[in-house]
């Protein structure tokens, strides 16, 4: 992706509207792209931090409303960057499970089967 693609794509990565694919290309353009992590800054301050009524805003995690309280907005950008790298090793981490699970079980499946062909036999 460009530059020009991750700065559209901001509003969805606020909202965890992103794939795991896409999420993990945002991050990666954004943790090498100064540009970018800039506008990623700029999206923060105007979306929660020049909000009229920040009552209304849901801040998700009590970090997260801490950060946005303190107006610490290049911390909010590298809390919200972490956070969003730790989801993609966990869900990764989650998939190799699943499928070291599916794998275990067609084994047993065939070593079942063997075994049953073996008694008829």
């Amino acid at each position: 992706m460009d530059c020009k693609q991750i700065q559209k794509s901001i509003g969805a990565f606020d909202k965890d509207q992103l794939s795991i694919k896409e999420k993990e290309i945002f991050i990666d353009h954004i943790l090498g792209c100064k540009e970018c992590q800039e506008e990623l800054e700029i999206y923060y301050i105007v979306e929660y931090g020049l909000a009229e009524d920040g009552a209304d805003l849901d801040y998700g995690l009590d970090e997260y409303k801490k950060l946005i309280e303190s107006y610490d907005f290049r911390g909010l950008v590298d809390k919200k960057l972490n956070d969003s790298k730790l989801s993609i090793v966990k869900y990764k981490k989650k998939q190799r499970h699943i499928k070291f699970a599916i794998l275990t079980l067609i084994f047993c499946i065939l070593v079942a089967g063997g075994l049953y062909i073996y008694t008829i036999i």
